[in-house]
């Protein structure tokens, strides 16, 4: 996989957990000032939380997207694929086998 392509989604992922992280930061110091509530604070950071995880998944979609605009191959199917090959060489040799006995 390109190193690029890698480093471009790190960078997203970081920068959305640097972003809650600053959040969380900037409603610790509201609530100690005594601006925001604990309910009203606790509900806007849940709120950053879940469209941070939203984002984040829009980063996963855009960049297996892109691996597979790419042409490269997940691991999950790769390992799919290798399971199915081994399946197929079982049947194989189980008919090979009773050919072979039915032969002789």
């Amino acid at each position: 996989m390109s190193d690029l392509l890698k480093n471009a989604v790190y960078a997203g992922i970081g920068l959305v957990e640097t972003v809650t992280e600053e959040v969380e930061k900037g409603f610790k110091d509201l609530q100690e000032k005594g601006k925001n509530s604990n309910n009203e604070a606790r509900k806007l950071l849940d709120e950053l939380v879940e469209k941070s995880a939203s984002k984040k998944d829009e980063i996963e979609d855009k960049f297996n997207h892109v691996v597979e605009k790419l042409g490269y191959t997940r691991k999950d199917e790769l390992e799919a694929l290798k399971r199915r090959i081994e399946e197929l060489e079982e049947k194989l040799a189980e008919k090979t086998a009773k050919k072979a006995t039915a032969e002789a």
